[in-house]
């Protein structure tokens, strides 16, 4: 498909022409009326590229503008003969062609390529650049004709918004294959109809198209056509639109015909990673082996072959509602907010509502499904429903039906998409036509197939969007610097939150990264280890998997088997709980995972007689006496007591008296000869041979220049890019990160990790929030729904909250409450030991790595994450607001990400399977007093609920809502 590449690009440079914008002359400004309304619907780009179009705007002027005034049409004159400078330039036609109008502007000036090249970047402009390249190669060609009929046929050619036609071709032919060759010899390249490579290998391009006219067109003409030229022409001529580079469909023809990317399964590509790693992981949870084959078979490597079969078996198919939630999920995220819609304005301005496709694209395949359903039909993929006149039965309803199917909102805790049961039936009772209706239909049977199972499944409701948002005014208090279309396809977004209003930057940053195949959405950075699985015909294992990183070239690379996770059923009691099952064991929740039981170490209360003495229960894991003798645990985690660390599983060789903040790692010297040892906390999630690693060792002979980057910040707050540059500057370390400006650099704090810092910026740096002023000191509130502190933090001050809107939430452990949202994760440590064992690195099972993940599923920038692993043996994790003064909006925003990615690990998201480090979590739930979140100590066993079952099943005990 390599010929493709030049085929799109040229009819890129046309479509882009049809949307630029016009750039009127500031001679506009000295005139009024008609002839200023003349004047201003000129564009600087017509008039000079566009002879006919040029002197019909000048005819047009003479006509209303007066010849008594002066200074317009001289300052016109002087526009023209500026512009007309540069006439003779090859790259002229093109000015047409920017995105910027810096650069279209430049282009016009320009009479050669260098002038344009200061304004105009390359990696901004590429259609620019191809379309100058191309009219250059036009000009070297055709001067080469040696009579006007081969140079006007010559010229033809690159005129062409398509590969030249066969009319084209036979005319440049006949008018210089006697008398000038060269000029045939010159065109090759460019009148040469390029055979398609495998085009069905592109079938999954169709499905990107909204339009459903077009995602049939599409595989029919993949199927049908032979050549680039006839399969572009085809599309364009069968409804797909031109090929715009923000269309999905025409974007994904663009990266497959990159020769640079090898299909996998060749030589020379990565063939472990399939199509698309991340749909393999939604494989696993088809409920028919038929439909797991398929789609196992799909998105690996045999798409071709079975794409129409998995398709039309398994695509609509209810029973597999879990494997296509998954491969939505990995199509399309659910994300916070949506704006910029013109046809479904009533979805604007929602930053706390999660959408799936608030696009340009979506919203106008919504007004065309609007459009079709006039005539009476309303065609699904499952079925048609004949309806009355739309446009009079309840139209502002259909159309709210039509932008929830497009734009997707998402259930907040299901991340479901599907219209509501009550919904659904109430507006087709009012409008389905029921002369048209099979005698065997109701407007009830017909939602039982268009809505979601069950009696109170989640759903979304089409009552919030009969109106327009009640966030109008202050939805601008939240922001979204990485949308859908900010990075290229091979780019991770990510927000930049080191902005501050006295120092600006941009909102965003693009880092590179690989794509989990060559269909995948997903993209993950430059040096991440992923898990996916490894597909095999062997079926020695039922899911196979392994570990890659991803290289600076943009390939996953140094891949390594994992051992097997066989899905073995565990047992308790004498009942049979399945693989990836959830439930309670008194308050504690509990996962089978292999045939392991893991569970969290909250202390529950035994009996109601303790309840009622509750001087004897600290609340403590194990039950634990609430005073503070800290001890430093192998895997670099602080703990009030040794009963403590013992009760998390260390045992007594594996830690040692007194906080780890108050042991020096470089004493004695842990580095080689000519290194310099820097301390760095890190706090592991495993406690496999050897301590969790405290220091970074620096070569002081060797450059700085071949290192990466990892900034830190000295004591004078200077930001250097690495340790060693830092070394080379003769600096004091202050912290590991950036430089902050937001918090104190002086004063020592004690995070709520239980970790003293030196400053409130270096705990924040460590991805720790500030539970006080001062060393630690108190062993923190673990008493659930108490809202007075613990024994153990008797005396402690605690900072005022920022804001009055925060939520008073403590986090467990802490004694101080925290603006925002808090999570507790429930990990495996058996997985941390074997990732460390396999990659021979602790970095992805270190708590501040997970933080760092995190970060890039938050994607409001006035939200940050921090996390710490609790004394209960969880990974907690804080979503707060980073403004000054938080408002109302924006405490609840950040409350939704952090639910937000609780749903996402719940609901085993593709996403989270696949990031090596955030695949170690197995459970997650919000810790009160939040809406919604969950609070209770069962004294029975109480089964929640497995990802791939759709029933809830209570056993023992109803678990209550906090």
């Amino acid at each position: 498909m390599g010929g493709m590449v030049a085929v799109i690009g040229v009819i890129v440079l046309a479509a882009l022409g049809s949307r630029v914008s016009a750039l009127a002359p500031t001679c506009c400004d000295q005139v009024t009326g008609s002839c200023r309304r003349s004047c201003e619907e000129m564009s600087l780009v017509d008039i000079s590229t566009d002879e006919e179009r040029r002197q019909d705007y000048l005819t047009n002027l003479n006509r209303l503008c007066s010849k008594l005034l002066v200074g317009f049409w001289k300052c016109m004159n002087e526009t023209l003969e500026e512009v007309d400078r540069g006439a003779d330039w090859a790259g002229r036609p093109c000015c047409n062609v920017p995105q910027t109008a810096s650069c279209r502007l430049a282009c016009l000036k320009a009479q050669s390529r260098p002038e344009v090249s200061g304004t105009c970047r390359h990696s901004d402009e590429i259609s620019f650049y191809f379309c100058v390249e191309r009219q250059e190669v036009g000009e070297s060609c055709c001067q080469q004709s040696k009579r006007s009929e081969c140079r006007k046929a010559c010229w033809e050619v690159f005129r062409s918004v398509m590969t030249p036609s066969k009319t084209i071709r036979e005319a440049v032919f006949n008018q210089c294959a006697q008398h000038s060759p060269e000029v045939l010899r010159c065109l090759r390249n460019y009148t040469h109809t390029t055979p398609a490579d495998n085009p069905t290998r592109n079938l999954h391009c169709c499905e990107q198209s909204s339009n459903r006219q077009c995602r049939e067109i599409c595989r029919d003409v993949l199927h049908t056509q032979t050549t680039d030229q006839e399969i572009i022409d085809s599309l364009i001529q069968g409804g797909c639109g031109p090929p715009l580079p923000h269309d999905e469909l025409w974007q994904c023809f663009l990266a497959n015909a990159d020769s640079s990317n090898p299909v996998p399964g060749t030589s020379t590509g990565v063939e472990t990673t399939g199509l698309d790693s991340a749909k393999l992981q939604c494989c696993y949870r088809a409920v028919t082996l038929t439909c797991q084959r398929l789609c196992l078979k799909t998105f690996s490597n045999e798409w071709t072959t079975t794409w129409n079969e998995f398709h039309k078996v398994c695509q609509y198919k209810p029973a597999e509602a879990d494997m296509l939630h998954c491969l939505a999920d990995a199509e399309e995220p659910c994300e916070l907010g949506c704006e910029g819609l013109n046809y479904c304005s009533n979805f604007n301005y929602r930053p706390t509502q999660l959408f799936r496709s608030c696009e340009v694209r979506a919203d106008s395949a919504a007004g065309s499904d609007v459009e079709l359903w006039r005539e009476g039909v309303i065609r699904l993929p499952l079925l048609d429903v004949p309806v009355l006149d739309i446009t009079t039965c309840y139209p502002e309803t259909w159309k709210a039906i039509a932008c929830v199917l497009q734009i997707k909102p998402c259930h907040q805790r299901s991340h479901t998409n599907m219209i509501c049961k009550s919904d659904c039936i109430d507006i087709l009772s009012k409008c389905v036509d029921y002369s048209r209706l099979p005698s065997d239909q109701t407007p009830t049977t017909l939602c039982e197939v268009l809505s979601p199972p069950g009696e109170d499944p989640p759903c979304i409701s089409l009552k919030p969007y009969l109106e327009e948002s009640i966030h109008v005014r202050e939805a601008a208090e939240v922001t979204y610097p990485c949308t859908a279309r900010t990075c290229n396809g091979t780019d991770v977004c990510i927000v930049n939150r080191e902005c501050s209003y006295d120092r600006p930057c941009f909102p965003h940053k693009c880092l590179p990264g690989c794509k989990l195949g060559e269909m995948s959405h997903l993209v993950v950075p430059k040096g991440s280890y992923v898990r996916i699985p490894q597909v095999s015909h062997e079926y020695r294992c039922k899911k196979e998997q392994q570990i890659c990183q991803c290289s600076a070239n943009g390939k996953l690379e140094k891949c390594i088997n994992l051992p097997c996770v066989d899905q073995k059923s565990c047992w308790l009691k004498g009942d049979k709980i399945p693989h990836n099952f959830q439930f309670y064991i008194d308050c504690n929740k509990c996962i089978c995972l292999s045939g392991e039981i893991v569970c969290s170490q909250r202390s529950c209360h035994p009996n109601t007689e303790l309840k009622q003495s509750t001087y004897m229960y600290t609340g403590l894991p194990c039950n634990c006496p609430d005073h503070y003798v800290p001890v430093c645990g192998i895997n670099g985690k602080t703990y009030p007591s040794a009963c403590l660390a013992m009760c998390a599983g260390l045992r007594e060789k594996q830690f040692d008296f007194g906080a780890c903040s108050s042991v020096d790692p470089c004493k004695p010297n842990p580095c080689r000869h000519h290194q310099k040892c820097f301390p760095k906390q890190r706090v592991c999630l495993s406690y496999r041979h050897h301590r969790c690693k405290q220091y970074d060792c620096v070569s002081t002979r060797s450059g700085c220049s071949h290192l990466h980057v990892a900034p830190v910040c000295d004591t004078e707050n200077t930001e250097h890019g690495n340790l060693c540059w830092l070394l080379k500057q003769k600096k004091t370390l202050a912290y590991h990160g950036k430089c902050l400006d937001r918090c104190s650099r002086w004063g020592t704090v004690c995070g709520h990790n239980g970790q003293t810092y030196p400053s409130e910026c270096a705990a924040l740096a460590d991805r720790s929030t500030v539970d006080y002023t001062g060393p630690c000191v108190a062993v923190g509130i673990f008493k659930r729904n108490e809202p007075t502190k613990g024994f153990g933090c008797r005396g402690i001050r605690c900072p005022t909250l920022p804001s009055p809107h925060c939520s008073n939430v403590i986090p467990p452990g802490a004694c101080c409450p925290v603006c925002g949202a808090v999570v507790a994760f429930l990990f495996s440590r058996r997985q941390a030991d074997i990732i460390v064992r396999v990659v021979q690195d602790v970095k992805p099972v270190v708590v501040q790595t997970i933080a760092e993940k995190l970060r890039y599923y938050v994607k409001v920038a006035e939200c940050d994450v921090f996390s710490y692993l609790s004394l209960e043996s969880e990974v907690i994790v804080t979503v707060t607001p980073i403004t000054a003064t938080p408002t109302f909006l924006q405490v609840e925003t950040c409350v939704n990400e952090a639910e937000k990615i609780k749903t996402l690990v719940e609901m085993t998201s593709p996403a989270i399977l696949t990031d090596l480090s955030l695949s170690l979590f197995l459970a997650a739930s919000l810790e009160g007093p939040l809406p919604g979140s969950v609070s209770a100590c069962s004294p029975a066993v109480s089964f929640l609920y497995a990802p791939g079952l759709t029933l809830v099943i209570l056993v023992f005990c109803l678990i209550l809502h906090r």
